[in-house]
């Protein structure tokens, strides 16, 4: 991981994954949780969130451009959402009216 000293922002630095380590931390992570496939397949990532992190993912209508964001408290993750857009759900089986 590097650090980039970032421009006009509240932040002092900017953390940066190359993406063999991003892949890396994915791959520990889902493992932790036995949720690491044998093989090559999808991977349901609202189960690793629930185990890993408690939460249910909640799925809301967000703006162009924002896939989904994270909200934190002093004790840790409190809430996930995520696009509606990308529940793939929601895609494959529209609901009716």
């Amino acid at each position: 991981m590097k650090h980039f000293a970032p421009s006009r922002v509240r932040f002092s630095e900017r953390p940066h994954f190359e993406s063999s380590e991003i892949d890396r931390i994915c791959a520990d992570e889902l493992r932790k949780e036995g949720l690491y496939p044998n093989s090559p397949e999808a991977i349901r990532i609202d189960r690793f969130v629930e185990k890993r992190f408690g939460v249910v993912p909640q799925y809301e209508n967000l703006p162009d451009g924002v896939l989904g964001f994270t909200k934190f408290t002093k004790k840790g993750v409190v809430a996930i959402v995520i696009a509606a857009a990308l529940d793939a759900r929601r895609a494959k089986w529209p609901s009716a009216g």
